[in-house]
């Protein structure tokens, strides 16, 4: 099984890195912002939804109930929304330095 490190230790089984390079260095806020606005823009509407709600700070039961949803959806929404966001900014950060070139 893959090993995943986090600030709290290593975990078996994880299914991504969470150490993915991510654009931290877009000096231009409105790159930044844009970058950010494209990566959510090819996350699906569910996706979206979940998501906002999680990083408003509520739980997997709460989402879950919210949007009458099984918590294992959820958590996979949000696993998934995670990993493509990232991965659509890291490509939004390479087409960016690639233009300047």
């Amino acid at each position: 099984m893959p090993e995943h490190h986090t600030e709290r230790g290593t975990r078996k089984g994880a299914r991504y890195p969470r150490n993915l390079p991510m654009p931290v260095n877009i000096a231009d806020k409105e790159a930044r912002e844009a970058a950010v606005g494209h990566a959510l823009a090819r996350l699906s509407e569910r996706q979206r939804q979940v998501l906002a709600l999680w990083v408003d700070g509520w739980t997997h039961r709460e989402i879950a109930e919210q949007l009458d949803l099984h918590r294992g959806t959820v958590h996979t929404h949000i696993a998934r929304a995670k990993r493509q966001f990232a991965k659509r900014l890291v490509e939004c950060h390479a087409d960016g330095a690639e233009s300047a070139l």
